[in-house]
């Protein structure tokens, strides 16, 4: 047995049991000989009261109650091809499925749903769209006159400046109305005036128009436009524009433009 490292009782020479039989205990024996001996084990099947792992390579887990305070990091995948549809479930106090995420997407019954932009402000929260976070927007408006006489080509109103900062492209809702009045000299001839939406020094095509023509009169309109267009990121500068055809000075008196992000 010298091989074996055994005596004749076949217990290991070393054992506590073995070199000091009738005074090891029972405590002293399970210490020496049994606790922390398990260093790589195969457990088949058994039936464990309480356990403590410190680390622990699960292939397969059926676990009957889980607490998630000890769980971080990684991905958790809930169904797929090999094991059906996966179904997680928030329940209120009575038992009723609040949010439900499965493979159909995700539901919320009788409750809400919070999101906040990257500034940590609300765009949507229970009461819906928080449309002043989303839907951001800035106005011009002025009251003051402005002469003009037979400019021909377009000029920048004065003042009507508005920068739209995106940090995407996105589309944009810009409208302004204008308050003009022309006079008209000459009977036989065609005047008017033209308002337009300016895109960093460029006049739009979308513009209103006051015309007059065949009569000889001072005559005075309210022209406004309402369109979209696609913005890129970055900044843009919006402001109002006006040309006139006339053979005595025009008037642009009241006039607003306001914009909107409708978003991307």
């Amino acid at each position: 047995m010298d091989g074996l490292n055994l005596d004749p009782f076949l217990f290991p020479k070393n054992s506590p049991y073995a070199q000091n039989q009738g005074a090891t205990s029972g405590y002293d024996f399970d210490w020496g000989n049994e606790a922390g001996v398990i260093s790589t084990s195969k457990i088949r099947s058994a039936s464990i009261g309480n356990a403590q792992l410190g680390t622990a390579i699960i292939g397969t887990a059926q676990v009957g109650t889980l607490t998630f305070n000890e769980i971080s990091g990684g991905t958790a995948t809930l169904g797929g091809t090999l094991n059906g549809n996966g179904l997680v479930q928030v329940l209120n106090p009575a038992g009723g499925t609040v949010v439900q995420l499965n493979s159909s997407g995700l539901t919320v019954t009788n409750g809400s749903i919070t999101i906040q932009n990257s500034g940590g402000t609300n765009i949507v929260d229970s009461a819906g769209l928080v449309s002043a976070s989303v839907f951001e927007q800035d106005s011009y408006y002025s009251g003051s006159q402005v002469l003009g006489t037979n400019t021909f080509a377009y000029t920048d109103v004065t003042g009507s400046d508005l920068s739209v900062v995106l940090t995407r492209s996105a589309v944009v809702l810009v409208t302004f109305f204008a308050n003009v009045k022309l006079y008209a000299t000459d009977p036989f001839r065609g005047y008017h005036i033209d308002v337009a939406i300016g895109i960093n020094g460029t006049a739009q095509n979308q513009a209103g128009r006051f015309e007059v023509s065949n009569m000889n009169s001072d005559l005075g309109s309210a022209l406004g436009v309402a369109t979209t267009y696609l913005l890129p990121s970055g900044t843009t500068t919006l402001n109002l524009r006006w040309a006139a055809f006339a053979d005595t000075v025009s008037e642009l008196n009241t006039r607003g433009l306001n914009y909107c992000i409708l978003g991307s």
